[in-house]
């Protein structure tokens, strides 16, 4: 962390050229490999805009581990989202979330990858509170980006993080700025204390206004804010903020808040979760989803030749293949709105395996909060509160948009799971609303929280119900210890 606060490189901007804003003329006119400026020569306006955009880029990256494409994704895994071993090259799923990590160093660099991000947040946000700023449209995407950012890495924390096996100690550890000029180092702070130290962010965003230079905001700047703000009280159990909150957020019909990608700068999701690459399969209750009811989605094949436990509904694509790399082959669908669209593949042995086909081409957009999510927290808070009608019309909402049949109250309380359900036991409305988060929400980076709210962890007594907090930190920060 020390180096990135002595020397930035010229070089990140080019990162950013995909995500949240369209390639510039300077961008090109820059030598990676031997521009560098010197830490104290950044403390200055001239550098806020190339401040701001290496954040974002840092941010926007597409690669492993880096980026926050990678950190959604590498959740997605951690969870029962995704399964790891349905290729013959993939190690066996429980091995590569719990073994392979504590051996190896992906943890630690999924750790740095989440503090690098956090880190230029807070230093953007550091350096132009210690300057005056003329140019008032760039202070005001300066707080609005480094707030939102830093706001939004806090929020990652605290739900993905953790210190001890057992899942009593959920949370992360911050060394801020401050405390690094110090040569101090940060302690260990629950979830919710770091839900916290984000909602402040958040709420100091809503002063400020990105303007309309950035794709993937899409005008609704206070909206994403309070969306943002609305996860964060209802993972703290705050039901009654978390409505007020989740009202104020994004809308039906509102775009979301999305990570933009392009045929160069790839959607991870698509390269290592996708038609490009099944590292990790989607779970087989996904399936389940959508033979259950086939209006979830249509499950495309890339069978050469379907065989008889074969789940596809269109069939092989093109000259008798599934043209993986053609992004047009959904076009056409009764429902262009699908919830669980899957492509169907060979896996390992005799078995069949599927990916999603949410993001089926490299340059589809990233989304990370959308009024879907607004929807379903206005239908739990409503639920907790024992008003089903309430809540019922907020599911039926995301529902209607996906194409689906709008359900009955009777349904409703009577939902009985089945045995594959990401409700797990849940019965009645709150297990119809915990399958409606788990299908609705996959791939948002909410389903490990969820898994710890509704006690629906997967893999056992003995296995981390989140992302353990690396020893890497532990070994070299004397203020946090394993119990």
């Amino acid at each position: 962390m020390k180096y990135i606060r002595m020397m930035i490189l010229v070089g990140i901007p080019i990162i950013m050229a995909f995500s949240f804003m369209s390639c510039e003329d300077w961008v090109t006119e820059v030598d990676p490999l031997s521009s560098q400026v010197e830490n104290g020569d950044l403390d200055s306006e001239e550098y806020l805009d190339f401040l701001l955009k290496g954040m974002l880029g840092n941010m926007g990256r597409s690669e492993e581990f880096s980026g926050l494409p990678h950190i959604i994704w590498r959740v997605a895994g951690f969870s029962d989202e995704f399964v790891h071993g349905e290729v013959d090259f993939a190690p066996d799923h429980s091995n590569f979330v719990q073994d392979i990590p504590m051996d190896l160093n992906f943890v630690a660099n999924d750790w740095e990858n989440y503090h690098q991000i956090r880190f230029h947040a807070d230093d953007l946000l550091d350096r132009a509170s210690n300057m005056t700023i003329s140019n008032a449209s760039l202070e005001q995407r300066v707080h609005w980006w480094g707030n939102v950012i830093g706001g939004l890495m806090r929020m990652y924390l605290a739900d993905h993080w953790g210190l001890t096996k057992d899942g009593q100690n959920p949370g992360a550890v911050i060394t801020t700025i401050q405390q690094i000029d110090n040569g101090e180092t940060g302690s260990f702070q629950t979830d919710a204390e770091i839900r916290a130290l984000a909602r402040s962010m958040l709420t100091a965003a809503l002063s400020f206004d990105p303007g309309e230079t950035y794709e993937g905001v899409n005008g609704n700047a206070d909206k994403i804010v309070w969306s943002l703000i609305a996860r964060t009280y209802l993972f703290d159990e705050n039901y009654s903020e978390a409505k007020s909150a989740a009202e104020k957020g994004l809308q039906q019909g509102d775009i979301g808040f999305q990570l933009v990608h392009s045929a160069a700068f790839t959607n991870y999701m698509w390269y290592e979760a996708g038609r490009n690459n099944v590292l990790f399969s989607a779970d087989t209750r996904f399936v389940d989803y959508v033979v259950a009811d086939r209006k979830e989605g249509e499950i495309i094949s890339n069978l050469e030749e379907e065989n008889e436990d074969s789940q596809s509904l269109r069939g092989p694509e093109g000259d008798g293949l599934g043209e993986s790399d053609a992004e047009n082959v959904r076009d056409g669908l009764d429902n262009p709105n699908e919830r669980i669209p899957l492509w169907e593949l060979e896996g390992d042995g005799d078995n069949l395996a599927y990916c999603q086909d949410i993001y089926d081409g490299r340059s589809d957009y990233l989304d990370l909060i959308d009024w879907k999510e607004m929807e379903l927290i206005l239908a739990e808070v409503a639920i907790r509160a024992g008003d089903n009608a309430t809540g019922l019309a907020h599911i039926n909402n995301v529902r209607t948009h996906h194409g689906l049949d709008a359900l009955t109250s009777d349904a409703m309380t009577g939902f009985t799971p089945s045995a594959t359900s990401g409700a797990g036991s849940n019965t009645g409305a709150l297990g119809l609303l915990i399958e409606e988060r788990d299908k609705t929400l996959w791939m948002k980076g909410v389903r490990l929280a969820d898994q710890t709210r509704f006690d629906l962890w997967h893999l056992g007594s003995n296995t981390w119900p989140y992302i353990p907090i690396p020893d890497s930190e532990i070994l070299n920060n004397p203020n946090v210890n394993r119990p």
